[in-house]
C-alpha cells in the first residue's frame, strides 16, 4: 500500500509512518498479535526475493515480541494528533488459523464452535486490509475512513490488489516495481481518455503566428489592435509597421531560423516588434532592460543573434554588442522608406517563433525554443476552452513582462481580432493601481498571477457590473479560499491555467466553478498528459506519479544544449507518432 503513496519502501504487518524515521529502522515491536517491522524493497529486487527478506525479518522480530506497545510509544514520542493512530495508519491482517465462514469447526470441550461474520461501522484506522485463508483460496475485505477515502475509491484499491497478485502469480520473480497494478480499462482510460482531444488543424494555409494576424487585417482593419496609455495603433498600421520592420530586418541579413532580440519597453511598438521579427522569417529573443548586461550579453552570444531591435532610451542598457541596433523611435524615418505590403516569404508552423530563456536560478539560463505551430496550438485551445465567448472585439489585457511566457497568450488574442490594452509599468505593481487601470479601459479579460489576483479581489476587482467579464491566471497555485470567492463571482468568469515553458505556456485549463475543488484540470487539444511512476509507467487514478507532457505545444527543446534536452524531452512510449516525446515536468500529480 506503501506503492500508492509513492514511498521508497513498505511496512510488512503493520506499516509505520514516515515520521521520526531513523529512530524507527530495525526497530520492532508486538501488539494483539500484530508485528511492526519495516522492510526496505531494494531496486531490481524480485517478489520472491522480497518474500524471503519479510521471512527472515518477521522471524526475527518474534524474539522481541515481548515489547509492548506502549513501550514503543513511549520510546518514539510521535507527534500526537487526534485525527490519527500513532505510528501506523494502515493495518493488515490474515486470519490463517481457523476455517473460512463457511466450513465447520472442531468442537472443544463440549463447546459448538461456528464462524460469525461481523461488521464494524467505524474504521479503527485509514485503512485495514484483512485476509482469510479457506479451502477455496483466500478472502479479502477492506475497511476505510470515509472522512478519506469514498466507495469507489476502496473498490479500486482492490481491483489493484487483484491485478497485483494475478502478475505475482504469473511471474513471482518479477521485480516488484514493475508488477502491473491496472487493470486493462483502466490502464486504458489514464492512457488514452485522460491523455487529451486531438483536433485536427482547422487552417493550415496560415500556419504562422503573422499569417493569422493578417487574415484579422483583412476583417477589420480600422479596429484599434494595440492601445496603451492613450497610444492606439489599427489593425492596418501594426501591419504596414510590422511590414516595414520586416523588410529592413531582411537587409541586414535577417531571414529563415535567425534569432533577433527584442528589447523594447511596454509600448504600442512592442507588437509592432514581435510582428516585424516573424515576418522576417525570424525569432525573437526577449530581453528585459532590467537585467544585468552579462546575462543579456549571455543571451545574445547563445542565441546567435546579430540584430536587436530596441528603442534608443533603451540602448544604455544594453551590453557591447558587435551586430545592429535597430531602434524603433530614432530609425523611425529609415523604416518608413520601405514598402508597406507583406513580404511574400509565409513561413511555416515548424518554424522557429521565439527563444525564451528561463530564469536560470539553477544555473545558466536555458533558452527554450518554440516553433509557431506549438503557439497557433496554444492560441487555438485556449479559444475552445477559455476564451472562447468573448465577442471579437473585446478589450484583453497583456500585463506579463515580454520575458515572461504567459506574454505570449496574452498578445496572441490579437489573432481573434481584440484589441489589446497593455498595463503600464507601474500601474501592474499596484493591485489598487490595476482595479482602477481595468476599471477606466473597460478591460473584459484579465490575466494575472494568482498572488497579484489575490491583491485584486481585495481592492474590488470583482463587485459590480465593472468586473471583468474574464479572468486568466496561472504561474502558481490558487488556494482554497481565493478558489471559494473566484467561484461564486456574479459577473466574472475564472480560469484556472498551468503549464511549463517547455509546453508553450498553457498546457492544462479549468474554470473555476462553485463547488469545485482547486485542481490544474483538463488538458487543452492537442497536448497529452500522463502520470508515470519512476518506472516511467501509469499509476492507477488517485495515485501520485510524475507530470509528462507531449503533443503539438512541446518545444524543440533548448537551444544549444543537446544533452540537457535528451534528459528532459525523452522518448513517448505510448505514442503512435513517430518520433513523439515528452516533457517531464518533474511536477508531481495524480488524477483525481
Amino acid at each position: 500500500l506503501a506503492r500508492y503513496s509513492g514511498q521508497d519502501d513498505i511496512s510488512v504487518g503493520t506499516p509505520i509512518a514516515g515520521r521520526n524515521r531513523t529512530e524507527l529502522e530495525g526497530l520492532i515491536g508486538f501488539f494483539v498479535n500484530t508485528l511492526v517491522v519495516r522492510t526496505k524493497l531494494e531496486e531490481g529486487a524480485s517478489f520472491r526475493q522480497v518474500l524471503r527478506q519479510v521471512k527472515e525479518t518477521t522471524l526475527g522480530a518474534y524474539a522481541h515480541q515481548e515489547v509492548p506497545f506502549e513501550k514503543l510509544v513511549e520510546e518514539l514520542k510521535p507527534e500526537r494528533d487526534l485525527s490519527r493512530t500513532p505510528l501506523f495508519q494502515v493495518m493488515f491482517t490474515l486470519q490463517n488459523s481457523a476455517k473460512g465462514p463457511d466450513e465447520s469447526l472442531p468442537a472443544s470441550a463440549g463447546l459448538e464452535l461456528r464462524p460469525v461474520e461481523t461488521e464494524g461501522a467505524t474504521a479503527k484506522f485509514d485503512l485495514t486490509l484483512a485476509m482469510s485463508e479457506t479451502s477455496q483460496g483466500f478472502t479479502a475485505s477492506l475497511e476505510y475512513n470515509t472522512d478519506l477515502y469514498d466507495a469507489e475509491t476502496a473498490r479500486r484499491l482492490l481491483r489493484h490488489l487483484a491485478v497485483l497478485l494475478e502478475g505475482i502469480a504469473k511471474d513471482a520473480e518479477t521485480s516488484v516495481w514493475d508488477l502491473p497494478l491496472l487493470e486493462r480499462e483502466e490502464r486504458q482510460r489514464v492512457l488514452k481518455l485522460f491523455a487529451g482531444t486531438v483536433v485536427p488543424e482547422a487552417n493550415a494555409s496560415a500556419a504562422t503566428i503573422h499569417g493569422r494576424f493578417a487574415e484579422q487585417v483583412k476583417k477589420r482593419p480600422d479596429a484599434v489592435a494595440v492601445e496603451h496609455e492613450g497610444t492606439q495603433l489599427t489593425y492596418a498600421q501594426v501591419e504596414a509597421r510590422a511590414n516595414q520592420l520586416a523588410r529592413h530586418l531582411r537587409t541586414l541579413g535577417v531571414g529563415e531560423e535567425s534569432r533577433v532580440g527584442v528589447c523594447v519597453e511596454r509600448s504600442a511598438e512592442l507588437v509592432v516588434a514581435l510582428l516585424g521579427v516573424l515576418k522576417a522569417g525570424a525569432a525573437y529573443v526577449p530581453m528585459d532592460g532590467m537585467y544585468p548586461k552579462e546575462r543579456l550579453a549571455y543571451m545574445l552570444e547563445a542565441t546567435g543573434a546579430r540584430v536587436v531591435v530596441t528603442q534608443a532610451s533603451l540602448e544604455e542598457v544594453l551590453p557591447e554588442f558587435t551586430g545592429q541596433r535597430v531602434r524603433l523611435d530614432a530609425d523611425a524615418g529609415v523604416l518608413a522608406t520601405y514598402p508597406e505590403e507583406t513580404l511574400g516569404h509565409t513561413g511555416a508552423s515548424e518554424q522557429l517563433a521565439y527563444v525564451l530563456y528561463t530564469s536560470g536560478s539553477t544555473g545558466q539560463p536555458k533558452g527554450v525554443m518554440v516553433r509557431h505551430g506549438s503557439v497557433l496550438n496554444l492560441h487555438a485551445g485556449l479559444k475552445k476552452t477559455v476564451y472562447g465567448e468573448l465577442p471579437a472585439g473585446s478589450r484583453v489585457s497583456l500585463n506579463a513582462p515580454l520575458v515572461f511566457d504567459a506574454s505570449v497568450q496574452q498578445w496572441v488574442q490579437l489573432l481573434d481580432g481584440h484589441c489589446l490594452c497593455i498595463v503600464p509599468e507601474a500601474t501592474r505593481k499596484d493591485a489598487a493601481a490595476m482595479v482602477a487601470w481595468q476599471r477606466s479601459n473597460r478591460v473584459a479579460a484579465l490575466d494575472c498571477t494568482p498572488s497579484l489576483l489575490k491583491l485584486m479581489l481585495e481592492e474590488g476587482l470583482l463587485e459590480g457590473e465593472g468586473a471583468p467579464a474574464l479572468v486568466v491566471s496561472g504561474g502558481e497555485a490558487i488556494d482554497a479560499a481565493m478558489w471559494k470567492v473566484l467561484g461564486a463571482a456574479e459577473h466574472t468568469r475564472t480560469f484556472n491555467v498551468y503549464g511549463p515553458t517547455e509546453c508553450t505556456v498553457d498546457a492544462t485549463a479549468l474554470a473555476v466553478e462553485r463547488g469545485t475543488h482547486p485542481t490544474v484540470g483538463m488538458p487543452l487539444h492537442n497536448v497529452r498528459t500522463y502520470v508515470l511512476d519512476a518506472k516511467g509507467q501509469p499509476v492507477p487514478v488517485g495515485v501520485p506519479g510524475e507530470l509528462y507532457l507531449g503533443g503539438e505545444g512541446l518545444a524543440r527543446g533548448y537551444l544549444g544544449q543537446p544533452g540537457l534536452t535528451a534528459e528532459r524531452f525523452v522518448p513517448d512510449g505510448y505514442s503512435e507518432e513517430a518520433g513523439a516525446r515528452l516533457y517531464r515536468t518533474g511536477d508531481k500529480v495524480r488524477w483525481g
